[in-house]
């Protein structure tokens, strides 16, 4: 008995990649959702023409660093957004803890750093070959969750007028 091998049309794989993120919008949890992002890795991994050589290594240095920081994978099921560092920080103005979160953006060569969901910065590359070289490649845990003074001011200014619209909204009309 020989073995069969059934080549699927790139098409259909995209479309297959595509119906999969699809479903983990729907459903972000659990096992089955665990399954599913391990299905779209290795079809965009073994599936010629699905990612360019840069985003393979791109790919490849956030897996060494998450497993080696955090001894799991990443998710890339969403190539603009991929979780590479969460923790959280005391804040010294307020005596607040605060989430930070920092998510690699290789479809539009970036890094974003959210202090509480509030987007406090982007540092914005040229191209994937630069943003390998330069963020990439020397991925810290301690530099990744370093929040500047700008930032903070950023995160700060916004939760003040944040703060001061939700306080007018709390006003009763007067007439």
């Amino acid at each position: 008995m020989s073995d069969v091998v059934v080549r699927c049309p790139s098409e259909t794989i995209d479309n297959r990649i595509a119906e999969l993120k699809e479903y983990l919008k729907n459903f972000p949890n659990g096992a089955v959702s665990e399954a599913v992002r391990h299905e779209i890795e290795y079809l965009e991994e073994s599936t010629p023409g699905i990612l360019t050589s840069e985003q393979k290594q791109a790919r490849a240095l956030i897996k060494k660093f998450c497993n080696e920081e955090y001894g799991s994978d990443p998710d890339f099921s969403d190539m603009t957004n991929i979780g590479i560092a969460y923790t959280t920080l005391d804040d010294e103005k307020t005596g607040d803890e605060v989430d930070i979160q920092v998510s690699a953006d290789l479809d539009n060569y970036a890094f974003n750093t959210y202090l509480d969901s509030v987007h406090v910065s982007k540092v914005q590359y040229e191209n994937l070959a630069d943003m390998i070289e330069h963020f990439l490649k020397w991925l810290n845990f301690d530099s990744l969750i370093t929040v500047t003074c700008s930032e903070w001011d950023t995160f700060h200014s916004f939760n003040n007028e944040y703060n001061a619209v939700m306080a007018e909204a709390a006003r009763p009309e007067l007439i």
